[in-house]
């Protein structure tokens, strides 16, 4: 279930996101100033999730952040047709991957031609 909210976040309007999929919970930030995720929280380790445009198609990428200030980089996980759909995917991986699950497969994946 994924249910959006917006607030004010230091005078930007913010939009709010709450994600509840199989008893996993996320909350996601997302600046409408920016158009680009900010950091989000699962179980107190934190990540950001991030799309990146390639010709027709939206790459999924995720990063876990640690305390001392380094990231783990899950690399590309996917290729999807909307921006929101690689997103949602980046959340799922990144909490999958905090939780010590598989991470889900893709629909598509990248290949180099």
């Amino acid at each position: 279930m994924t249910q959006a909210n917006d607030v004010v976040y230091e005078r930007h309007v913010t939009s709010a996101t709450a994600i509840l999929d199989q008893d996993r919970y996320a909350a996601m930030f997302v600046d409408s100033n920016e158009a680009k995720p900010m950091i989000v929280y699962h179980r107190g380790a934190a990540f950001q999730p991030s799309v990146t445009q390639v010709g027709n198609a939206f790459v999924a990428r995720a990063s876990i952040l640690e305390e001392d200030g380094h990231a783990t980089s899950l690399g590309n996980l996917g290729a999807f047709a909307s921006k929101d759909g690689a997103l949602g995917f980046a959340v799922r991986c990144a909490t999958a991957f905090l939780d010590g699950d598989d991470l889900p497969l893709p629909p598509f994946r990248l290949t180099a031609q």
